[in-house]
């Protein structure tokens, strides 16, 4: 919901007051209202002050007593990884072994309803603690995403915009080395396929594109310079993509090393220490990469 406050709106009616709450505001002056009120109309928070302001102003189909409560914008989970929800309590306390279930499944055991009862099963959960805002990857596990098609982030966000809370979903190819394999359930028997980096990078394009704006959900390739897509790893480090035209991948990793990439670079790629500049291979003028 979109927080507004406007003591002379000439709105008078309302689908929804919340009254007689402790309302924390988080506005500008961080005000916290003792019998406080919130007035809704559709989607949108379009009144907030004291209970017999808004009483004075607003009539409302339905009216929450929101006595002895704290009233307060919805929370938002800034780490979480789509998948886990419904793998919570496998691997028995064994870390190890629960991040090898992760990558079984999210690979080769979970078809495209998995992932849609999982988002329903997580934003409900959210909901329950007061979360209406999530960050997620789409997998972990040890850094496996469910990257093979774009058909499962899809469903994924889809599920969330219809239960009607807001996420954004990253997605990223997973970890070396590829071809990884991935296991389709949509057919009989299941189809098992050796996955490529540029395959799974492809998915991933195609998600932002049709997820992006999808209802309330919203999917993004993690991104954080101008000109390049970018997915990053304790363990491995981080690629860079010039988006001009796909010229080189640039590796960034914990200690100095040297290794050429199949298919998709165009040249070796080196790593040079201490970090440095970087540009595209075809030196397009808008791909220069600061690594620091």
């Amino acid at each position: 919901m979109t927080h507004q406050y406007d003591a002379n709106a000439p709105l008078n009616k309302a689908d929804l007051l919340i009254e007689h709450g402790v309302v924390i505001t988080v506005d500008d002056q961080r005000r916290v209202i003792q019998d406080g009120a919130v007035a809704v109309l559709g989607n949108r928070i379009v009144a907030v002050g004291r209970t017999d302001e808004l009483r004075a102003r607003f009539t409302a189909e339905k009216i929450i007593d929101a006595r002895n409560k704290a009233v307060l914008p919805g929370l938002i989970d800034s780490h979480a990884h789509a998948g886990h929800a419904m793998l919570k309590t496998i691997g028995g306390g064994e870390g190890d072994a629960w991040t090898q279930a992760c990558q079984t499944i999210y690979t080769s055991a979970s078809g495209v309803e998995f992932w849609e009862v999982e988002a329903r099963l997580s934003a409900l959960e959210r909901l329950k603690c007061g979360t209406t805002t999530g960050v997620s990857l789409l997998g972990g596990g040890d850094s496996i995403m469910r990257v093979d098609d774009p058909i499962y982030a899809q469903r994924h966000a889809q599920a969330i915009a219809e239960i009607g809370t807001r996420s954004v979903v990253a997605v990223g190819p997973s970890r070396p080395p590829a071809p990884r394999t991935y296991l389709d359930w949509s057919t009989e028997p299941p189809t098992r396929r050796d996955v490529n980096f540029e395959t799974m990078f492809e998915a991933c394009e195609e998600i932002a594109r049709s997820c992006d704006g999808m209802g309330t959900a919203g999917c993004a390739l993690p991104s954080r310079c101008r000109c390049t897509r970018r997915n990053t790893s304790p363990a491995i480090g981080s690629w860079h993509l010039c988006s001009a035209s796909k010229h080189r991948i640039i590796w960034r990793w914990p200690t100095a090393t040297a290794l050429r990439l199949p298919r998709m670079a165009t040249a070796p790629v080196r790593w040079r220490w201490p970090t440095a500049n970087w540009a595209c291979s075809a030196r397009h003028p808008s791909c220069r990469i600061a690594l620091t």
